[in-house]
């Protein structure tokens, strides 16, 4: 992941915080002396297990004060709490409960596997013995992880709390290839990221700088250096961080950040309180010292993918102009209901060119107007075709197609809803995106199929190209 905040500050926080570590000899180090537990000694992470640690300075809001936040990933000797650094994303009594509850049962049968496994006995009925003990360990291991995963809530930037249920359903809506039933990997939540702003945005503390190095003995890997400095991994903190944080930031400097906009939520604020909530928004409670209105271009709410915003009036008139110019590349990938190339016979590239505009009676949508309509331009290629299976066809979808086309589009112009119509509209390509609630067929289990996942410009102070993708979503 890229870093959601600046590094520099937090940074300063953690050399300072590596040379308590090495004055004291251990974590605890913010207690008294006679009180300090032998199992926070720094032996462990130096000569047994190195872990991640993070500083995350804070501001308080109406004020000029700080906090400074430090945690660690994971456990530390076993224990889950230090006095000074945060606590985990969940009650710890009621894990250690269900851990007590649990592994007695479950080492037994690992007892019993193994002593049936060295005694050569995995055949016939004893065969069917172990299968089955092996069955039910798995079967109270995944219980239990259940469980325990029902014990994590993490606080968000707007004060809300998700956990892994919201998490998941949140994942798999904007996700049309998000696994169901997915089992998040082991330890997700437990990093120090996830740690210190579920305290912070708890606390109602406005995060500033966040920075995370790993201190300790090197795995053998050799992925983590000691006393190096690393972002949030895409493992485990790329489930939890942009929910947390309201955003997928893939990269933020100065003038500008690079989001990846989920399926369901605005660009821009629109009217009324109940669509406050946008990408602009959120953008200004991540960077509050930013414009007031950062967005320089925008994605229907139902479109998923990348925008930039500038965060100073010169990144943001530098921007709008090279969207104005055309200078930007923008590419789409969408999902169409149908076989396109029986339409079109054949065909698997072209332009679509017509004058649109909006429907006055029905806004937002839009229609062909060779009068008064703008003219919309788009170049567009066939990616694949392929069929659902026939067991797809079951209630609301037994009238839909078996068939999806894979289209790529190329906008030149940018006009609203264009590539919904061009797809869509008898003049365009005919076939309406999968979820288009306006142009298209639409069943309750799908969202919108439309995807910005290239963005190409130039970075307004540096002149950088600044090229950015993501991966697809359908």
């Amino acid at each position: 992941m890229f870093p959601p905040f600046p590094q520099d500050e937090a940074k300063k926080e953690c050399f300072l915080l590596i040379e308590q570590l090495e004055k004291y000899g251990c974590m605890d180090f913010c207690v008294n002396e006679e009180f300090r537990n032998p199992k926070f000694s720094l032996d462990y992470v130096l000569n047994e297990c190195g872990l991640m640690m993070g500083v995350l300075v804070c501001k308080i809001p109406g004020t000029n004060k700080k906090v400074v936040l430090k945690a660690f990933s994971g456990q530390y000797n076993g224990n889950w709490q230090i006095s000074g650094w945060v606590n985990p994303c969940f009650e710890v009594e009621k894990w250690q409960n269900e851990v007590n509850r649990a592994d007695p049962e479950i080492k037994k049968l690992t007892s019993q596997i193994e002593e049936l496994t060295l005694q050569n006995k995995i055949y016939g009925e004893d065969g069917k013995i172990l299968h089955n003990l092996r069955k039910k360990r798995k079967e109270l291991s995944q219980e239990s992880l259940q469980n325990i995963y029902g014990f994590y809530e993490f606080t968000c930037f707007d004060g809300s709390v998700k956990t892994y249920k919201t998490l998941q359903k949140e994942l798999e809506l904007e996700n049309a290839l998000f696994p169901k039933n997915f089992n998040f990997p082991t330890g997700t939540g437990d990093c120090c990221a996830p740690k210190l702003l579920n305290h912070a945005y708890k606390k109602g503390l406005q995060p500033i700088s966040l920075a995370e190095f790993f201190y300790g003995k090197e795995p053998s890997s050799a992925l983590k250096k000691h006393k190096e400095f690393y972002p949030p991994c895409d493992e485990k903190c790329g489930y939890v961080l942009p929910k947390m944080l309201g955003l997928e930031v893939l990269y933020r400097d100065e003038q500008i950040i690079v989001v990846n906009k989920p399926s369901g939520v605005l660009s821009v604020p629109g009217k009324g309180e109940d669509k406050f909530d946008c990408i602009s928004t959120r953008v200004r409670k991540l960077v509050p010292d930013c414009i007031e209105q950062p967005s320089v271009h925008r994605l229907d709410m139902d479109t998923s993918g990348i925008l930039v915003l500038g965060l100073t009036k010169e990144s943001h008139r530098n921007l709008s102009i090279q969207f104005q110019d055309r200078k930007v590349e923008k590419k789409y990938q969408a999902l169409l209901r149908g076989k396109l190339s029986e339409r079109l016979e054949n065909i698997t590239c072209g332009e679509i060119e017509f004058p649109m505009r909006v429907d006055l009676d029905n806004r937002p949508y839009q229609i062909y107007d060779e009068e008064y309509g703008r003219m919309a331009t788009t170049e567009w290629k066939l990616i694949e075709e392929f069929s659902l299976e026939e067991s797809f066809l079951q209630g609301e979808h037994e009238q839909d197609s078996l068939w999806r086309t894979r289209v790529e589009f190329m906008p030149i112009t940018g006009r609203t809803h264009q590539l919904r119509l061009h797809s869509a509209h008898e003049k365009g390509l005919g076939l309406g995106i999968v979820g288009d609630r306006l142009y298209g067929k639409i069943f309750s289990d799908e969202r919108l199929c439309l995807q910005a996942f290239y963005l190409k410009f130039t970075h307004p102070t540096t002149n950088k190209i600044m090229e950015f993708s993501v991966p697809f979503e359908f």
